[in-house]
């Protein structure tokens, strides 16, 4: 009885081993892919952005008068000498003045600046009798510089100053000379046309205008307004 169930345990796991094994389920197929419906030609290449052409750079400017930053040193130099003759009294003057100015462009043809004055006469009535002069004093001053052609500019100046003057007077005859101060406060306008003959270098011609708002001459109240033309010669740095 035993060996007849182990003979049979035996047989049936033969036939296990000799039995075929399972077969795996079919896989599903990837369907195609399906076209896109009205497509067109397909898109041309992208085309590169054209490379842009330098512009040549402009050779630089010489620099000239009234850019930025530019110092200029002009003034303003007189000297006169005359000689009138009467039949009684024979008279000579001479005189001389020199006003150097000292100005600075901190922004295109825009200028201030600052100058100072001194001058001296002396004029001679007769033997003995004679009248000195000595004035001194200081302007400070803003200006525009407008170009006129390529070496012709306008340079109005517009300034405020204060100046004094002491004459002394001596008469024939007399021991003691006598002396006269003169206090003064005013505004004036000194506006040059001015040539550019060479580069860093100009002379000038133009109109005045002095007005005076404040004049003493010793105790008394005296004003003055002149008005005339000047000349001028500089350079710039």
């Amino acid at each position: 009885m035993v060996a007849a169930s182990l003979a049979l345990g035996l047989e049936t796991a033969s036939q296990a081993q000799d039995a075929p094994p399972e077969a795996a389920p079919p896989q599903a197929a990837t369907p195609a892919p399906v076209p896109a419906l009205n497509s067109g030609p397909p898109a041309p290449p992208p085309v590169p952005a054209p490379t842009p052409v330098p512009r040549p750079e402009e050779p630089p400017r010489n620099p000239r008068f009234g850019d930025p930053g530019h110092v200029v040193l002009d003034g303003a130099l007189g000297a006169g000498f005359g000689r009138t003759s009467f039949s009684a009294t024979p008279t000579t003057s001479t005189s001389f003045s020199v006003a150097p100015a000292f100005d600075y462009f901190s922004t295109p043809n825009l200028s201030g600046g600052v100058s100072a004055f001194v001058g001296y006469s002396n004029s001679r009535y007769a033997p003995g009798s004679e009248s000195k002069t000595w004035t001194y004093g200081a302007t400070a001053e803003v200006g525009i510089n407008l170009w006129l052609g390529e070496r012709v500019s306008f340079w109005p100046n517009l300034g405020a100053g204060a100046s004094r003057s002491t004459t002394t007077s001596s008469i024939s005859g007399v021991l003691s000379p006598g002396n006269t101060t003169t206090k003064v406060v005013f505004v004036q306008l000194d506006a040059p046309f001015l040539f550019h003959v060479a580069d860093h270098f100009f002379v000038g011609f133009g109109p005045t205008v002095h007005v005076d708002l404040l004049g003493t001459i010793g105790p008394e109240t005296n004003l003055r307004r002149s008005f005339g033309a000047g000349s001028t010669i500089g350079g710039w740095l």
